[in-house]
């Protein structure tokens, strides 16, 4: 059954390329344990951990000044609308009299209570446990107010943030000036208000001088805040779990400039994605005028409850939470166990399998060279049992050198920290060995099944290489990914791939999960070469 000859031709035919791709996939692997032995991964896992540590920041720092703003913003609408009504009852109440600083101080002080009402309903809107009595209601109202900087009550808070950064009075002018002598005195004759009188609130003009105000403000108040000598030993508390140092926080750029700008820009940029999603709104849709606010309103509030609660109230706790798996992720497990035997490796293998698969039988077949072996009078089961034994003892060569290689760069450069053993690094070869021969038998099953290459490798390779794909879009949803990088919706793919039964994981954790799950591999691969032979036997030949 077994022909000795035609093993030997098959080696003379494809020992160029298993000395290749043997070569590239041990010098990958060599590159790859080097770097992440020794000091190598130490400074490796440091420089993931700054990363995500000044992305997190980076978000935080975001998500509070676009929270400010939308306080801030929305009161201040309120405030403009509460002032212009109470002035045009103030101007109803006294026909025929030119408004006094008293209508208007009357105004005013409806209008602010109006404000913090509005404030209010916005800070608990965001979280039901946002009370009066919270830190975080109060840093919330406390930036809204800040805005506003009724009679100027903020001015020292300005100047002590940035000096001469305190804006101007608060501008009710422009409201009042938007109702001339001939609006009041159809008003007194009338006794009703003008049509459009609310225009002025609405007005291009108008919603940007509330918008830059409440931008500038907001994004001083969160720089000025997060900033502080009390805010930065919060957070460098926090860093210090991951060894983080106040050197290394400084050179993020989190100082005052730094973060005021980050404000800045956040809110400039969830402004215009509020200004374009308000864009796909047409008034004429809507019954009436107060419809389609109705609507913008609830685009405004959607996209608010998107953002991620972010505060100076709750930054250090957030900050713990989004890097929780950092402190003792083991890098060496990504980098080795993941990125090379899980993705880089077994490519390499993988297309070694794909083309010596294919070509073993029905490269052979297409070619013309499988009838002359077979006149010479070996046996159809001859031929594809030789063909499965060099199939899978080439494999089996290649991996005992990665196996090899392995084992000498782990003694060479050994991790500093890491949970993976000699014999963990032993499993990982033996699960991409079964692995590669699980998609080597379908790839084998394929040549068996068609007489044109072209069709095997379109299906058998097509296979293989959707596998790796599958895996490498799963890869990015798995456990093995740390938890800012994580993107659970790519997670469908762990159950679509052949590689999924290959578990790091398991392996690392000592869970014998694995063994099953390598048990299933090996009767795939066994199946598959079994049933390419029983094919290949019974299937009409074009000799």
């Amino acid at each position: 059954m077994f022909s000795k000859a035609l093993y030997k031709q098959s080696w003379k035919a494809n020992w160029i390329q298993w000395l290749a791709v043997t070569l590239v996939s041990s010098f990958v692997l060599v590159i790859i344990m080097m770097m992440s032995g020794g000091d190598g991964i130490g400074s490796l896992t440091s420089s993931f951990k700054e990363t995500f540590a000044k992305q997190a920041l980076q978000s935080q720092f975001e998500n509070t000044a676009i929270n400010y703003h939308y306080v801030s913003n929305e009161s201040l609408e309120t405030f403009d609308q509460a002032f212009l009504d109470q002035y045009l009852v103030e101007i109803q109440s006294n026909p025929y009299q030119a408004p006094t600083e008293e209508n208007i101080m009357n105004a005013y002080q409806y209008a602010i209570s109006h404000f913090q009402e509005e404030a209010d309903r916005q800070i608990k809107g965001m979280d039901e446990t946002y009370t009066e009595e919270t830190a975080a209601y109060q840093e919330l109202l406390g930036a809204a107010m800040f805005t506003f900087n009724p009679s100027g009550v903020m001015n020292d808070l300005y100047e002590q943030y940035e000096v001469g950064s305190t804006p101007l009075d608060y501008d009710i002018m422009t409201i009042i000036l938007s109702v001339d002598s001939s609006e009041m005195m159809a008003i007194w004759a009338t006794g009703e208000l003008p049509e459009n009188y609310g225009d002025v609130i609405t007005s291009l003009e108008r919603i940007a001088y509330r918008t830059n105000r409440a931008r500038a403000s907001s994004s001083i108040f969160m720089a000025g805040n997060m900033s502080s000598p009390e805010a930065k030993e919060a957070i460098l508390e926090t860093l210090a779990e991951n060894n983080i140092t106040e050197k290394t926080y400084d050179s993020f750029g989190f100082d005052y400039l730094g973060l005021k700008t980050i404000g800045s820009n956040a809110i400039v940029t969830f402004q215009a994605r509020l200004d374009f999603e308000i864009s796909k709104l047409n008034s004429d849709d809507y019954p009436t005028i107060d419809a389609y606010f109705a609507a913008v309103k609830a685009i405004k509030e959607e996209l608010q409850a998107s953002i991620t609660e972010s505060l100076l109230t709750k930054l250090p706790a957030a900050l713990s939470e989004s890097m929780v798996g950092m402190q003792e992720y083991d890098v060496y497990i990504m980098t080795v166990g993941n990125m090379y035997f899980k993705i880089v490796g077994l490519l390499i293998s993988v297309v070694f399998v794909i083309v010596v698969g294919v070509n073993l039988i029905a490269g052979q077949v297409d070619s013309g060279s499988m009838a002359y072996i077979l006149s010479t009078g070996t046996t159809r089961n001859s031929v594809t049992i030789t063909q499965m034994i060099f199939f899978v003892s080439s494999t089996l060569f290649l991996y005992l050198t990665t196996s090899i290689v392995s084992v000498v760069c782990f003694f060479i450069a050994p991790p500093a920290s890491t949970s993976v053993t000699l014999g963990t690094l032993l499993l990982f070869n033996l699960g991409a060995f079964l692995v590669t021969m699980a998609l080597g038998g379908i790839i084998y099953l394929a040549s068996c099944l068609f007489n044109r290459s072209k069709r095997a490798m379109a299906i058998g390779g097509g296979f293989a290489v959707l596998t790796l794909v599958a895996t490498i879009l799963g890869l990015f949803a798995s456990e093995t990914t740390p938890t800012m990088m994580r993107m659970s919706a790519l997670d469908p793919f762990n159950y679509v791939s052949l590689v999924s039964l290959y578990d790091i994981s398991a392996i690392v954790d000592g869970n014998f999960a694995f063994i099953w799950k390598f048990a299933i591999l090996g009767i795939v691969a066994v199946i598959c070469f079994a049933l390419g032979i029983v094919v290949f036997k019974k299937k009409d030949l074009p000799l």
